[in-house]
This record gives C-alpha cells, sequence and structure tokens, in this order.
C-alpha cells in the first residue's frame, strides 16, 4: 500500500514532471518488468501510459517467466521505480510492524537497501523508515543490519499522557480532574501510547467516564468515580493481560475462539485457511470476522476482505494465548490437504509444522517436517533470502536421526533427503560463512555418497570454499583433480602451448556462427549433471586464475567453458562463458571487435537467465575487461553496483564483493565524491562482516576504501594505505598469494603519490606493478596506471631534467595514446593532459598561449566526461607550471580553481594542501572556474 499511495501522488503532482518521469521509467524498465508492475499497481499502468506504446500488449502476453525470475525482475523494477521517482522528488517510505517480515518481504527489503543503492547514496533523495518492537521474534533478524540508525521510541512522559488525556476527554489540560485521570493512567499503562487510549476507552464503555449532564458540555468526567477508577478498575501492568480483560469482556466466547485458532495461523491470516481449519460455516465465520473487526480487534488488508491483520500485535499476542502444538498440527494438515499446490504458503507450511514437531514422533512423521523445510529453503534460496533458507535446512537436519538418517534405505527415501539436506546446507553455509560447518557437511556428503553423481553436488563448493580462505593454489588443484575425475580432459597443468591449441579449437567451432545461432543453441540437458558441474568448475577456477596471476588458466578455462557450451548447449553459466571468451579475445590482436561481440551477447544471454549465479561474475568481467572501452566510467560503475547487488543477494560473494571493489575503482577514477565512495564501503565491509562473515574476501574493497579515507585526511600518511581500512604493511603479508589484490594496492597507492606529490616513490611502484601488469591489462585500470605514471615521470622530468624519466613518460603517453586510436572513450582527457604535459617538457620560449591551451583544453575535456577529479589535475598542474615560470598570480587562480573540483572530489587532503580556497575563491576569473 505505501507503494500505490506513492505512485498515487506522484500521478497527481506537476504535470511536467509526470512526464519527466513517465520518460525516464520507459527507457529503464523493460516491457517484463512494466508488465510486474503494472500488475501490482493500476496507478503505475497510468503512470507510463503502457497504452499508446506500440506492440506492448503483444510483448506483455508473451512475457510468462517462472516464480523466481519474475520476483528476480520484480526486485530490479522496484529499485528503478524508486530510483527514478526520487531524482525528481525527496520520498519517504515507512514499513511498519517489520518484526513480522517473511523472506519475501525481507528479500524485497534487503535488495532495496543493499549497498550502491540507498547507503552508497546513487538511489537518489529517499529515507526508509522501519518499526520494529523492541525484543520481538522475527525471521529477519539480518534487517537490522541494514538499517544505517536506530531510534528507540519510548513510551509517554507524563505531561504528554495529559495531552492525550485532555484530546480525549475534552477536558482543560489545566483542569485537576484531568490531572487526576493523568496520574491514573500513567500509573496504570506506564506511558504506553496504544494503551493508554485503550485504557481510556474502556473507561468510557465501562461508565467510570460519563458525558457531562450539559447537553452543550461534551467534555467526559468522572466526579465522584476517581476513587473508583482508580481502586476498582482491575488493570494489570502486563499490558496482554489488560487486553485480555478486554477480549474477554467485549468479545463472545466464540469469537474469541476463532480469533484463537486465527492468532496461531499467523499475524496475517487468509480467510479461506481460517474457514478451511475451523468446523464452522462460511456464514459464520464471515459474520464473526465481521464482529472482530467492528470491534477494532482485525482490518481487512485487501479490499476484497480476504486477508486480515490484527490490528496490533498486542492483540495478536493476547488471543494466542500460548503456543498449542496441535493446532499448528492441524493448521499443516489442511494446508497440506487444501493447498498443497499453492507456493505461496509453502513457509507456513513449514513453520506450522515445526511448532508442531513435539507431536510428530514417528520415522514417516519426521521425513514429513524434513522435507517441508528443504522445500521451504528452497523457495527462499529462489528470493535469496539466504539466512531463512540457511533456517529451514537447520531444523530439516535437525529434525532427522544424525545416527541413522543415511542408511534408512528402505525406499531410498531418507538416504536421498539426507543428500539433498546436507549438500543444501553446506552451501548456504558457504554463502554465510560459517565454513568450518560448511567444510563438515561436505566430508558427510563424500563419506555417505554412494555414488560419484551424488558428490557431484558438493564438488564446487569444495573448490569455493578453499578459495574462500585464500587457498587458491589447492584451490585450484582441487578444481582441475575433480574435473579430470568427471572425465574432462582439461590439461592437468594449463601453460601457454596448451592455450594455442585450445584457441584454435574454439575459433575452429564457433566458426561463422552468426549472434543468432548462437543464441539460439538448445538447452543444456539437467540430467547432464557432470558437464554442469565441470562448467561451474571452470568459471570459479578462472576467477582464481585472475586473481593469481596465472593466464594459462584463465584463458584455456574459458575457452573450455566455451567448447562445452556449444557442444552441449546453454546453461545459466553460459553468460559467464562467452564472457571469458570475450575477455580472452580483447588482449589478442585483430579480435577487438569479436571481443565486443561476444561481451554483448552474453548480457543478452542474461535476460535469458536473469539473476542466476552467474550474473555478478558476467557483468563484472563484461565491464572491467571489455565494454569500458565503449561506456563511460559512469555507466560502467552502475553495472558494477548491479553486480554487487546480485552476487552478495545470491550468494556469489566473491563476485559481489569484486563488483563492489571495481565499482569503487571506476568511481575514484571518475571524480566520484570521496565521502560517498569511502561511507560505501564502510557499510559494506560491516555488513559482509556482520552477516555474510566472508572477511577473508573483504580484503578486494580495502585498498578503495583506504584510498578515499586519504583523501578525505582521514590517514597520517596520505601516500600510505594505513588507517580504519586497512593496514599496509599486514595487507603485502596477508595477501601475498593474490597477485590481484597485491596490484590494486599498489596502483592505490601510485595515485595517491601523485595526487600528493611523493614522486620519488613513484618509479620503484611503478617497476613493481609492470612487473605483473598483465594480471589488469584488459581492465580500465590499466590505462589509468598508464596516465598516472606518466604524470609522475613527468614531474620528475621537469624537477631533475632526466632523460631517463622523459623517456619513460613518453612510452606510458605512447601507451596510452594506442587506446586513444582505438576510441577507448574513456581516454580523450587523460590523453589531452598527458599532451598538455608534453608541451610543458618540450617546448621552447614564447609557447605559453599554446600550453595555457592545451591544459583549458584537457580541463574541459574532463568536464565533458564529468571527471571532476582530472580537471582538478589539470588545474593544478598548470598552475605549478605558471609558479616555475614566475606568473604568481595567474598561478595563484589555478590553484584555487584546482581547490574548488577538488572539493567536488572529496578530496579534503589535496584543497588544505593546497591552502588556497578560502583567501582567493572570491577572486577567481570566470575563464578558469
Amino acid at each position: 500500500s505505501a507503494f500505490s499511495d506513492l505512485l498515487d501522488l506522484v500521478v497527481q503532482s506537476d504535470k511536467a514532471v509526470v512526464a519527466t518521469i513517465r520518460d525516464r521509467l520507459r527507457q529503464k524498465l523493460s516491457t517484463g518488468e512494466i508488465t510486474l508492475l503494472g500488475g501490482l499497481f493500476s496507478t503505475f499502468q497510468h503512470l507510463v501510459d503502457t497504452l499508446d506504446r506500440p506492440g506492448y500488449e503483444e510483448a506483455a502476453a508473451l512475457f510468462t517467466p517462472g516464480e523466481d525470475v519474475a520476483f528476480d525482475q520484480l526486485k530490479k523494477a522496484f529499485r528503478t521505480l524508486l530510483k527514478v521517482i526520487a531524482d525528481e522528488y525527496p520520498v519517504v517510505i515507512l514499513w511498519d510492524d517489520l518484526h513480522w517480515a517473511d523472506p519475501t518481504t525481507v528479500a524485497l527489503l534487503d535488495s532495496l537497501l543493499a549497498k550502491g543503492t540507498v547507503r552508497g547514496g546513487d538511489i537518489g533523495k529517499i529515507l526508509f523508515i522501519g518499526t520494529c518492537r523492541d525484543g520481538a521474534a522475527t525471521c529477519a533478524p539480518q534487517l537490522e543490519k541494514l538499517l544505517t540508525s536506530t531510534l528507540s521510541l519510548e513510551n509517554l512522559s507524563s505531561d504528554a499522557i495529559l495531552r492525550v488525556v485532555s484530546d480525549l476527554t475534552l477536558l482543560p489540560a489545566d483542569d485537576e480532574m484531568a490531572k487526576t485521570l493523568r496520574d491514573t493512567v500513567h500509573a496504570k499503562t506506564a506511558g504506553h501510547p496504544y494503551f493508554a487510549v485503550a485504557f481510556i476507552e474502556m473507561l468510557k464503555e465501562s461508565g467510570l467516564l460519563r458525558r457531562s449532564e450539559n447537553s452543550n458540555d461534551l467534555r467526559w468526567t468522572f466526579d465522584d468515580n476517581a476513587q473508583a477508577i482508580r481502586q476498582q478498575t482491575d488493570v494489570s501492568p502486563n499490558i496482554v493481560e489488560l487486553l485480555d480483560a478486554k477480549i474477554n469482556t467485549r468479545l463472545t466466547s466464540e469469537t474469541r475462539d476463532l480469533l484463537a485458532v486465527a492468532a496461531h495461523i499467523g499475524f496475517r491470516f487468509h480467510e479461506e485457511l481460517l474457514l478451511a481449519v475451523v468446523d464452522q460455516t462460511a456464514h459464520e465465520v464471515k459474520t464473526i470476522l465481521a464482529t472482530a473487526q467492528r470491534e477494532g480487534c482485525i482490518e481487512a488488508i485487501s479490499s476484497e476482505a480476504e486477508e486480515f491483520k490484527f490490528s496490533h500485535d498486542r492483540i495478536h499476542q493476547a488471543l494466542y494465548r500460548g503456543d498449542h502444538p496441535r493446532i499448528h498440527l492441524q493448521i499443516a494438515q489442511t494446508i497440506e490437504v487444501r493447498f498443497n499446490t499453492e507456493s505461496s504458503l509453502v513457509f507456513a507450511y513449514a513453520e506450522h509444522l515445526n511448532r508442531a514437531s513435539v507431536l510428530l514422533n514417528r520415522k514417516e512423521e519426521r521425513v514429513q517436517v524434513a522435507k517441508a523445510n528443504l522445500e521451504a529453503s528452497k523457495v527462499a534460496r529462489g528470493k535469496h533470502a539466504i539466512f531463512a533458507a540457511a533456517d529451514y535446512l537447520r531444523e530439516g537436519l535437525n529434525t532427522m536421526d544424525q545416527r541413522t538418517m543415511w542408511h534408512e534405505i528402505e525406499d531410498g527415501t531418507n538416504y536421498n533427503l539426507a543428500l539433498e539436506l546436507t549438500a543444501s546446507s553446506a552451501l548456504i553455509n558457504y554463502y554465510c560463512g560459517d565454513f568450518v560447518t560448511c567444510k563438515q557437511q561436505i566430508q558427510d556428503v563424500m563419506e555417505n555418497a554412494r555414488c560419484e553423481a551424488d558428490k557431484l553436488q558438493v564438488f564446487e563448493i569444495l573448490v569455493e570454499v578453499k578459495g574462500a580462505e585464500m587457498e587458491f593454489d589447492d584451490a585450484i588443484k582441487t578444481g582441475i583433480k575433480l574435473i579430470r575425475q568427471l572425465g574432462d580432459n582439461f590439461p592437468s597443468k594449463p601453460n601457454f602451448p596448451r592455450l594455442l591449441w585450445f584457441f584454435y579449437k574454439t575459433k575452429g567451432l564457433v566458426g561463422n556462427m552468426t549472434d543468432d545461432e548462437l543464441l539460439a543453441l538448445p538447452d543444456l540437458d539437467p540430467e547432464n549433471r557432470p558437464i554442469s558441474v565441470i562448467i561451474r568448475i571452470l568459471g570459479t577456477l578462472c576467477m582464481y586464475g585472475i586473481w593469481t596471476h596465472n593466464v594459462p588458466l584463465i584463458a584455456i578455462g574459458s575457452m573450455r567453458m566455451m567448447q562445452l557450451t556449444l557442444k552441449h548447449g546453454q546453461s545459466d553459466l553460459s553468460p559467464y562463458a562467452f564472457c571469458m571468451y570475450g575477455a580472452t579475445l580483447i588482449v589478442i590482436p585483430g579480435y577487438r571487435e569479436e571481443a565486443f561481440r561476444f561481451a554483448r551477447l552474453a548480457l543478452r544471454m542474461l535476460e535469458r537467465y536473469p539473476s542466476t549465479d552467474s550474473e555478478a561474475r558476467t557483468l563484472v568481467i563484461a565491464y572491467t575487461c571489455i565494454l569500458h572501452h565503449v561506456e563511460p566510467l559512469q555507466t560502467v560503475s552502475e553495472a558494477f553496483e548491479q553486480a554487487c547487488v546480485t552476487g552478495l543477494s545470491t550468494g556469489d560473494i566473491e563476485n559481489g564483493l569484486t563488483g563492489a571493489a571495481m565499482q569503487a575503482s571506476a568511481d575514484l577514477s571518475s571524480g566520484k565524491d570521496c565521502m560517498v565512495v569511502a561511507a560505501d564501503l564502510r557499510a559494506l565491509c560491516e555488513q559482509v562482516s556482520t552477516e555474510i562473515k566472508h572477511e577473508n574476501l573483504l580484503r578486494i574493497v580495502r585498498p578503495f576504501w583506504q584510498m578515499a579515507e586519504n583523501l578525505m585526511g582521514m590517514a597520517d600518511d596520505p601516500t600510505t594505505l594505513t588507517g580504519d581500512a586497512m593496514n599496509d604493511a599486514a595487507m603485502m603479508v596477508e595477501a601475498s598469494d593474490n597477485v590481484l589484490l597485491l596490484q590494486y594496492c599498489r596502483l592505490c597507492r601510485l595515485q595517491l603519490c601523485v595526487y600528493f606529490g611523493n614522486f620519488y616513490d613513484c618509479p620503484t611502484l611503478i617497476d613493481r606493478i609492470t612487473k605483473d601488469e598483465f594480471t589488469f591489462t584488459p581492465t580500465f585500470n590499466y590505462y589509468f596506471f598508464k596516465f598516472f605514471s606518466a604524470l609522475a615521470y613527468a614531474s620528475i622530468a621537469r624537477r631533475t631534467g632526466g632523460r631517463k624519466y622523459l623517456k619513460a613518460f613518453r612510452k606510458c603517453r605512447k601507451q596510452l595514446q594506442s587506446f586513444d586510436t582505438k576510441g577507448t572513450v574513456n581516454v580523450p582527457p587523460l590523453m589531452k593532459l598527458l599532451d598538455a604535459e608534453n608541451l610543458v617538457l618540450t617546448a621552447k620560449k614564447g609557447s605559453e598561449q599554446s600550453i595555457e591551451r592545451a591544459y583549458l583544453d584537457a580541463r574541459d575535456a574532463a568536464g565533458k566526461m564529468k571527471f571532476c577529479n582530472i580537471e582538478a589535475l589539470c588545474c593544478e598542474r598548470y598552475a605549478s607550471v605558471l609558479h616555475e615560470r614566475g606568473d604568481k598570480e595567474k598561478s595563484r587562480q589555478f590553484n584555487a580553481a584546482a581547490c574548488l573540483k577538488y572539493e567536488e572530489f572529496g578530496a579534503e587532503a589535496k584543497v588544505e594542501r593546497l591552502s588556497c580556497y578560502k583567501q582567493s575563491q572570491q577572486h577567481l576569473p570566470g575563464q578558469y572556474v
């Protein structure tokens, strides 16, 4: 209803703004997403005006996604909808009673509050508020971790209760009668606002408060009843008992009994389910529910009045009257018999069976409970409610007899159930960072599985858990061993000669297939489980190859995935296979356009397999290695944001965090506010540390977080990555086997050295990075590495006149120029600044105008790309040139302009170091700003 109300407000707002929102929604949302939102909100159809979209109805009719796919698209659609609206209006959304949130609601909220959307500030001017009763049990404890701040609402003070009394009785606040009643109400209800009102209403109904006999006087008074109100009113300090007394006096026993059953169904309940559970007619149930509505005990949720909720959780608590396992069992049995095909009740079925488990002691009954929890976990995982899935699996395993569950084999039911519960739990525990339990469950499967095929379920998890613990070499060896064990001829030691053989074989298989032919490949046979497992392990090995600078493994692994896809058909990992193949092609001369082709094909294939486990890794590779050549960094950053959100929600933690790291790198490279970047990464690290517990994998984001804090002035030494996010020296030791992470640490330090003028540490850093530069050659980080290296060499050459530094500068400039020549869209501002630096290093006297024009062109090019950090560098470096040539006034003006841009960048440490903003901003000539 909150979203419906929001859309109503939008539609009624300024017509020009509505038109802007309509246009942006049409651009951002797919037909499928519009169909989903339109099915939920009739106002949305009016907002986007679907009737005037040619072909819309035909396309919508063809859109029939599965339940999980629809939910994934719904989450994306909600994020897009809120972002578009929040760009035009500030928005406040209130969610009430979060302690009753079910896994589906949790998954939706998690997607809206995930890193990079709300907390990162990218969603716009929006405030989310959630209410939750203190100490309330909830299936969503992780919701607390999503909140940026909490407020505890205390009970009302005595003065506040006086105002409540005055409002409800019309007695003046300074009236002695009002003050007397205030004291009684506050003593009886402890200032709880809901129960203060309920208590006063009860006094009215009992006659202890009554209207004045004067018909013109509407006040409620008690005259000589003051003592009776204080002494004779049997009100317990326990609020539930107060409501219980009210329920007992105002509701018939028949109504109380029916509502007690409804309370066991849940805080929300469907009339149809209630009717199926109780032994009463539909007319009788409707009559009783109507009475309960009139008495204010329940409220209708839907307009058709088929679903209800209790008007307050304390009323629900009062009617619940303790946990009655037999009622829960009756509800579960009714769901099983009458509603067994409705997936919306799968959570309710499992939870009612769990509450009735004390009555279920026979073996077949325990198996039934375990199966219900297994099914609930599957649905929860499909909706990316990982923690709810973990709870259901834990309940399922606890229900089984751990001593015999693998060995009761009359019909194989127990064995198959034990296998699926244990393997699924191992996977979920890996997602949640409980590696000890995960490895123990993997061992259980390996020891008890009856055949190699049954072990397949944990093969991939075994490789990934080793990687999550940073045991990359062991993970790679284990993965290759498992692949060969499954019958694939993958080389035991990938090398460059084998790489060439795999390349030509893959090229031969692709041949002259068109895009349509590649997209029309049949689906992989789901019964061909070994091939699916091989492809998944290969995908993981490619990722570990990137981190460990194992080039043959990366290339051969990606090409083998491609070969298996072409031979056996598409799977949910095919987008990643196509993308990795494109990433291999991008580094081979003459295959640039072919690389773009396969990256775009991979993104198109994601539409066929939306929000699967491959989405995060596909987006990371596509934009880190390939599409950054043709997309501005701001667009690239958005793709990384999506990779982070999807990865963390689906359990692909490595690629989710890699997406976060690459987003931060793209943001800092393109001048996004450092304070936003740092706050975003801090929130992400807190979330992952407390919820998912993948602390080792967080190392990939820490260098960028620390770099942002250094620029903000939050470190003692701005050129050393030591502070709140990480310790530079410790990271060099802890991540010694992760070549890529070490490279990112060095890249961040290099940029900081250039920003803060510590140029003489740069040559050593550059030499060390260059030694392993192939780890990131295809990425956008590579041309920023060459750019900052060139600036460092140019500065040293200007100060020392050393020819080797001038030669090094020209080499870096030439390497960057190759990207510019090929049309890499993010390079022109960088190239123009290096052109200006080259003029300074080579120009003769009298070329001042050419040099100024070159720096201004570079600044303008950076401004066009919205790279405020590069604009700042242009102004600062030209100010340095002017200072060296004796033009102190103009130098001061350009320094001041640099300060303004560094302030926009959030680099307060640079602003403070330049020490010019306050003194000079009022004198800035417009041509320099």
